[in-house]
């Protein structure tokens, strides 16, 4: 008796998906599923499909879309079946339609935009009222679909500012612990100093990520954070605009303290002589406690600033850090000014390298610069006036 199926394709280059070699063979399919593979000749196909010079193979599985919103509006998946692509998995980075239990913010919040900027696709206020609709117009892909944590915080927070008063706090506090464990005792150390800062910098990294996970984590900006601003042309975003405002606010802020107020004029008679400043009564220990303090909240500032650019991650600060060592070198140590001048021309010399060239070349040629600078001027561009007692 003749076997016949619902579909038969004939003259394949056949790859079953097992690891073993292609082949050449026929491939029947009864209802939704392979009933069988190979020299089918004399079988019958209600439908035959002659895929001579054409490979077969089990369909692709994309692991990582943000086709949360494509699954619905445009149901036919061109862009994934024309690839081979029969599975997609949308709910990626965090980001998903469902759940929205109230109205979308407008203009959306990023990441949020990623999926529909317009906001008007965010409508499922469960997430099995998304999951009903897709099984009411499913699309040509089949789906497994993820609950966004992105989405998630921001029904939850609805938009919290990130507090950037607890991220000084807590820099603070970890650098005054640093300082008094570990730093009081290699102030006459430098180089160690710098090794060992490097040092509990990994096993910071490393407690983070056993505590909450290696994954990057999108934090929600405020919604009046959201959008750019138009500057000669050019779109800024509002969050880098904000970065930099908060920046310009503590540089003036630093150097008012420093300037003007007691426990600035104490510490640059620490800085500028440590024997002579004990000899009126200050305090070197404690100066040093408050220096650190301020140090590391002004660090734990910039980290909270960050999080409105990009995702956080254990190794976020990692890409700041030469350029940070950098700035100070060529700022000159204990110099605010020079910190200043030496942020702002790194930052302007490296952008219009990278314009003309790649970012990798652009290090490079920076870095050659920086090398030629300090030979030429070793002590930066500022130096530290001190006086000696001999």
């Amino acid at each position: 008796m003749q076997q016949t199926f619902d579909i038969l394709i004939r003259n394949a280059t056949i790859i079953d998906g097992t690891g073993t070699e292609r082949f050449a063979g026929d491939i029947g399919i009864a209802g939704d599923r392979i009933a069988r593979m190979g020299d089918l000749r004399d079988a019958r196909g209600e439908r035959e499909i002659n895929a001579d010079g054409r490979v077969a193979a089990p369909g692709f599985i994309d692991a990582h879309t943000h086709d949360d919103r494509i699954l619905l509006s445009a149901g036919d998946m061109t862009a994934k079946v024309s690839q081979g692509v029969t599975t997609v998995v949308g709910g990626n980075c965090g980001i998903s339609l469902a759940p929205m239990p109230r109205p979308v913010k407008r203009p959306v919040t990023p990441p949020l935009d990623l999926l529909d900027d317009s906001g008007d696709w965010y409508r499922y206020r469960s997430f099995g009222d998304y999951l009903d609709a897709l099984r009411e117009q499913p699309a040509a892909t089949n789906c497994a679909m993820l609950v966004g944590h992105t989405t998630l915080r921001a029904i939850t927070m609805d938009g919290a500012d990130p507090d950037k008063g607890v991220g000084f706090l807590v820099g603070g506090v970890m650098g005054v612990i640093l300082e008094v464990t570990l730093i009081r005792r290699m102030y006459h150390r430098p180089l160690d100093t710098l090794l060992v800062t490097f040092g509990v910098g990994l096993l910071l990294q490393q407690a983070a990520r056993d505590i909450f996970g290696a994954p990057a984590v999108n934090v929600i900006a405020p919604s009046w954070l959201s959008g750019g601003v138009e500057i000669f042309g050019a779109v800024v975003p509002k969050t880098r605009l904000f970065i930099l405002a908060l920046a310009v606010v503590c540089v003036v802020a630093l150097i008012a303290s420093m300037k003007y107020t007691p426990m600035g004029r104490r510490i640059r008679a620490v800085v500028q002589n440590r024997d002579l400043a004990e000899t009126v009564g200050i305090s070197s220990r404690r100066t040093d406690i408050t220096t650190f303090f301020l140090g590391s909240g002004l660090a734990g500032l910039a980290g909270v600033a960050l999080t409105l650019i990009g995702s956080t991650s254990p190794t976020i600060g990692q890409s700041y850090l030469i350029d940070a060592f950098l700035v100070v070198v060529i700022g000159g140590l204990g110099r605010i000014e020079g910190a200043v001048l030496a942020a702002v021309a790194l930052g302007l010399l490296n952008s219009f390298i990278e314009y003309s060239t790649t970012a990798s070349i652009a290090k490079v040629i920076v870095f050659v610069l920086i090398v030629i600078f300090l030979q030429v001027r070793p002590q930066g561009l500022f130096a530290v006036k001190t006086r000696s007692l001999v």
